[in-house]
């Protein structure tokens, strides 16, 4: 693999960025952790992708990772599976409990809030067209998350 062919999903990844991108000498990775794109389409990519955002060092909760990755988050991964991604990914243990909840709009832009994130806040208000109010300021303050409003 080559520097210039490293796909731009990973470009902000700790393991790209310690790349001299001048140097375009080739170089071998596992292909278990090199996804050449981000998008899942079944259980087995989405594994990849984690695999790989852990390889690479990825700390974004990237966009496709909250959209492609919803299904598999809420339905197929367990806690236990998850977990074993946790300490590279803290917030996947969030992004399975909001997929995983049946509540109201309301409550998954609560759960959000919770969590910390401003990309699932961003995420869950701009799915279910939610403007926060008041309320989800006070909750925001309450779990010292305001700067995600």
């Amino acid at each position: 693999m080559r520097v210039s062919a490293i796909p731009t999903y990973l470009h902000n990844s700790d393991f790209y960025r310690n790349l001299d991108a001048s140097d375009d000498d080739s170089f071998t990775i596992f292909l278990m952790y090199y996804k050449p794109d981000p998008i899942v389409q079944n259980l087995s990519d989405f594994e990849w992708l984690l695999e790989t955002i852990r390889y690479w060092g990825l700390d974004d909760i990237l966009p496709f990772l909250l959209e492609d990755s919803k299904a598999y988050m809420a339905s197929c991964c367990s806690a236990e599976m998850l977990g074993e991604y946790e300490s590279e990914m803290p917030y996947l243990k969030n992004l399975h409990e909001i997929f995983a909840l049946q509540g109201s709009p309301r409550e998954l832009l609560h759960a959000s809030i919770r969590s910390g994130y401003f990309e699932l806040v961003e995420y869950v208000c701009k799915s279910h067209t939610i403007r926060w109010g008041i309320c989800d300021a006070i909750i925001a303050a309450e779990y010292g998350s305001i700067e995600c409003l």
